[in-house]
């Protein structure tokens, strides 16, 4: 009882943050209630406490065991809140997780990302987690199709997109500026599926940074044009009819 006490209070001490402020009046603009939306890579959870509050069904898809475990202290009554203990991938299967004991935030199943990311110098992954992979696709053909699909997996981007052959509402995944070619790669993947129009935000801004979704090429100028030092943002896109 004093353990689900603790969670509670700590879900509660979030919510009345200014950043959560932010990412309810962004979020709220993009889903309303009743919406399905995907949460790949939920870590702590930040992202899903905002979709449960804006009375959305959230699917949480994060495969750290103990990020699993706190995600079911804040949500396990709550039946409109699906965690599925698993990671994305290109393709359904098992695989293996580099768990960060420092800050589990970074943790990663992208060699790269460890080895030549701007945490690479002052981090390290020693803990290994076996972990069963599933994809887009499948999660879809589960639950439906999300009005917003929310990806942030520290690298990994692409294989999540490899396996998603379906439009979505909105999608969103995190980008980096070292690793603005794999951003590329995704938006290929994206750009695929149909007409697409892109958007992005910088760092925990929770803004728009274009008045209105643009073209790809638009876009990626717009981002380009604010490289310095460890950007990093999240880039959005929307399906045209």
């Amino acid at each position: 009882m004093l353990e689900k006490f603790k969670y509670r209070y700590r879900k509660f001490k979030f919510t009345h943050t200014k950043h959560f402020a932010r990412m309810m009046k962004f979020y709220g603009s993009i889903v309303k209630t009743g919406d399905l939306v995907f949460d790949i890579g939920s870590n702590n959870g930040e992202r899903a406490i905002v979709f449960e509050k804006l009375n959305t069904k959230v699917i949480c898809v994060e495969p750290q065991q103990s990020c699993v475990h706190l995600l079911k202290q804040y949500f396990g009554e709550n039946k409109e809140v699906i965690i599925i203990d698993k990671a994305c991938g290109a393709e359904e299967g098992t695989g293996e997780i580099a768990i960060c004991d420092q800050a589990n935030t970074i943790s990663s199943m992208s060699e790269k990302w460890k080895t030549s990311g701007r945490f690479s110098k002052d981090f390290q992954w020693n803990t290994k987690q076996k972990i069963d992979i599933t994809t887009l696709d499948k999660i879809i053909e589960k639950y439906g199709t999300p009005v917003l699909c929310k990806i942030d997996v520290e690298g990994f981007e692409t294989e999540v997109l490899k396996g998603l052959h379906k439009k979505v509402g909105c999608l969103s995944f995190e980008f980096t500026e070292e690793f603005f070619d794999d951003a590329e790669i995704c938006m290929d993947l994206l750009d695929a599926l149909g007409n697409t129009q892109y958007n992005f935000s910088l760092g925990d801004n929770m803004f728009y940074e274009v008045k209105d979704y643009t073209s790809r090429g638009e876009m990626t100028s717009a981002v380009k044009s604010k490289f310095n030092v460890d950007l990093w943002g999240d880039i959005y896109v929307k399906f045209k009819d």
